[in-house]
């Protein structure tokens, strides 16, 4: 069963994007978002952790749930996170190749689905530019999977932080770009782990991540995760409604 769209109209005269991550649906099954997401915005944004596509179930749990909840919202912002990015192997299955992992992500994009992976949007009639990346973390180290010259192996935390880097580095530049060329555009980035939170918190209008830094009271980032916390009072402070609002003057 879908999601009831709400009763009452999308909000006029504001931007809203509705966010959330961790909803683990290879672990709990695509209705498990039933009752964790309640519609308040036309826009959603999931910040990882939704789901592995290393698996057949994984995959199958991520198109019921993007079929139903397109139902609902008009646009829905999917960045990958460790979940997406890792692979699952068993006895009866081999790990995949990580950039085989982002190929398998991006086959879910459409025309209500946009998978961000150094990706970004502008809503020219909004006067907003979405930037949206994974970030990485050069903690999870183990179930991310490179082919090398001997096969498959696990992905170093070297390798990992150069991910970061890469991340880092692309939200620098289109950020200083867009600063430079269209200084009134209001910057909303996304991304799943935190690769630059100073950067993003005094440039970007908004942040929304998938995950909270290792540092305390960072300005400019919101989170909003479930299942997938550091501590319980993450989850505990987790809200199906969570969503955060710009004012825009329509063009």
């Amino acid at each position: 069963m879908p999601i009831r769209v709400p009763i009452q109209p999308w909000p006029k005269g504001v931007w809203t994007i509705q966010f959330a991550s961790g909803l683990k649906l290879h672990e709990r099954g695509w209705t498990s978002a039933l009752g964790r997401l309640r519609p308040v915005s036309p826009n959603l944004a999931i910040l990882g952790n939704l789901t592995t596509v290393s698996t057949p179930a994984g995959i199958k749990e991520a198109h019921r749930f993007f079929r139903d909840m397109s139902k609902t919202w008009e646009k829905i912002y999917w960045i990958p996170g460790v979940s997406e990015y890792s692979s699952y192997a068993d006895r009866y299955h081999k790990p995949y190749d990580m950039f085989m992992l982002r190929d398998k992500v991006q086959e879910f994009t459409s025309d209500k689905v946009t998978v961000m992976d150094q990706t970004e949007i502008y809503l020219e009639k909004e006067g907003i530019v979405l930037l949206g990346a994974t970030g990485w973390s050069p903690g999870n180290v183990g179930s991310f999977w490179l082919t090398g010259s001997n096969g498959q192996r696990p992905a170093t935390m070297a390798e990992i932080a150069d991910f970061q880097d890469q991340d880092r580095s692309w939200l620098r530049s289109r950020i200083a770009w867009w600063r430079k060329n269209h200084p009134g555009a209001r910057i909303v980035v996304l991304t799943h782990d935190t690769p630059e939170w100073k950067m993003v918190s005094d440039e970007a209008r908004l942040w929304l991540s998938g995950s909270s830094p290792d540092k305390k009271n960072v300005s400019g980032m919101v989170t909003n995760q479930t299942f997938f916390c550091v501590n319980d009072a993450e989850r505990e402070n987790y809200m199906p409604d969570r969503c955060t609002s710009i004012p825009i003057c329509l063009r």
